[in-house]
């Protein structure tokens, strides 16, 4: 019988550890998705930077555009590249965390995924030159993961989560890639989150992919005439 006490000790366990966080990001996945679609909006996210190479690349093309962008900042690639950082701000992007080092919630112990989430926020606040270095920023799961401690830690700190509707492939294998697919995404479904990464490659060869995905999504959403904004409006209220 103790055995099996055990076992079913297991179930229950993993149940809340994996399958909770889980289907609650699934939920907050499709809540957000509804709120984007509901006003035909793009929210153009970029991960893991900021990169040397595509960072201003990325800038300029947001800047020409007149769009404003979130930047899921990844805070052990902020070192030296704070002046990236800080033209993000002053060109009136929304500044986000993506973690310190991008460790996956389900093969970290909890304790040290939260001091990586913590640090990962240290690193933001540092750039940003924020008057509290341990402010809370909005967050966004690696490998959009969550665990239950690292899930109750956040709902501790009132940080809103945000996930992704669309993936641009970038991250794909080359097999896989289709420069249109994130704009075909955002016509037929009318919005979405759409995911880039900004991050320095180990060559550049992806960087005219990711500049590609990401003129063809601006061009279909503006022959749409869908709007573009940052992550803020997913979460904050109406007045």
């Amino acid at each position: 019988m103790t055995i099996i006490y055990i076992f079913w000790l297991c179930i229950i366990f993993a149940c809340l550890y994996f399958l909770f966080p889980w289907i609650y990001g699934h939920i907050l996945r499709k809540i957000q998705k509804k709120k984007a679609l509901s006003t035909n909006t793009i929210f153009l996210t970029f991960d893991d930077g900021p990169g040397n190479r595509l960072t201003p690349q990325i800038l300029a093309i947001l800047k020409e555009n007149g769009i404003k962008a979130t930047f899921f900042l990844l805070g052990r690639n902020i070192s030296g590249r704070e002046h990236l950082v800080q033209s993000s701000i002053k060109d009136g992007h929304m500044i986000a965390s993506h973690s310190y080092s991008h460790l996956h919630a389900w093969k970290v112990l909890p304790w040290k995924l939260i001091h990586d989430i913590k640090k990962g926020w240290s690193a933001v606040s540092a750039a940003v030159i924020s008057v509290t270095v341990n402010a809370k920023h909005v967050y966004r799961p690696p490998c959009g993961k969550l665990n239950l401690f690292s899930l109750l830690y956040l709902w501790i700190c009132n940080v809103p989560i945000i996930f992704w509707t669309v993936d641009c492939l970038d991250t794909w294998p080359e097999s896989k890639r289709n420069i249109n697919y994130a704009a075909q995404k955002i016509e037929a479904e009318g919005g979405g989150i759409v995911l880039f990464h900004d991050f320095d490659r180990a060559t550049d060869s992806l960087d005219s992919y990711v500049l590609a995905s990401l003129n063809a999504v601006i061009q279909t959403g503006k022959e749409l005439g869908y709007n573009f904004s940052t992550i803020d409006k997913l979460y904050k209220k109406r007045n």
